[in-house]
């Protein structure tokens, strides 16, 4: 099932959107846990409660809205990049980056690193050139990374910590980011603990 990160309300067929979107044709088929964009100025006025043409969000509906592009151009290219951003940022915002400094690593903590690495809960693993290793736990919305050139640098082999991560079927290593599209990647900036959790929704 393809995870989506918002609803778009449309009279139009033809619009695609660069994020993974619940496309719906009226307001009953939105999933109201996510941020829904109406397009057009007479669906919005037919579906938010309270509407006020100036008034762009409806945060207790959780609704924006826009002009469509025959309508109000420069507002819908606008306010469409504003609804992106919002979704991105609010969404990674709920995730959380922890660094794990071998420094100031512990023996209790090592073991729990440990026991983590070889735990049955889903992993995403990304190593950044043996220099960084970013591990992104869903279950506990937190990337946690680690600096490989540090370890290798305290005597700790940057290979034995990725042996710990290999060899369990819980844990995914991927190699790039390339399925994530440029309008994303320019909103999150280039920092990679954001494309770990927003990796699942742009998988191809």
């Amino acid at each position: 099932m393809e995870e989506l990160l918002a609803n778009i309300i449309t009279s139009s067929s033809k619009l695609n959107f660069d994020l993974p979107i619940n496309k719906c044709r009226d307001i009953s088929c939105r999933d109201e846990n996510l941020p829904t964009l109406i397009i057009g100025y007479d669906l919005a006025k037919k579906y938010i409660n309270g509407f006020n043409i100036l008034k762009k969000f409806y945060p207790d509906q959780n609704l924006y809205w826009t002009f469509k592009r025959t309508e109000r151009g420069v507002d819908y290219e606008n306010d469409l990049k504003e609804f992106y951003t919002t979704v991105i940022t609010d969404f990674c915002d709920r995730n959380k980056y922890t660094f794990i400094d071998f420094i100031k690593l512990n023996f209790e903590t090592a073991k729990k690193l440990i026991k983590f690495a070889k735990s049955d809960e889903k992993k995403l693993i990304f190593n950044e050139n043996n220099r960084f290793l970013y591990v992104y736990c869903e279950k506990y919305s937190t990337v946690f990374g680690f600096s490989l050139s540090t370890s290798n640098f305290f005597g700790i082999s940057h290979k034995k910590i990725l042996k710990l991560f290999n060899g369990n079927e819980n844990n995914e290593f991927i190699y790039d980011f390339t399925n994530i599209p440029y309008t994303v990647k320019h909103i999150v900036g280039e920092k990679i603990d954001k494309y770990m959790v927003l990796n699942k929704y742009f998988e191809k």
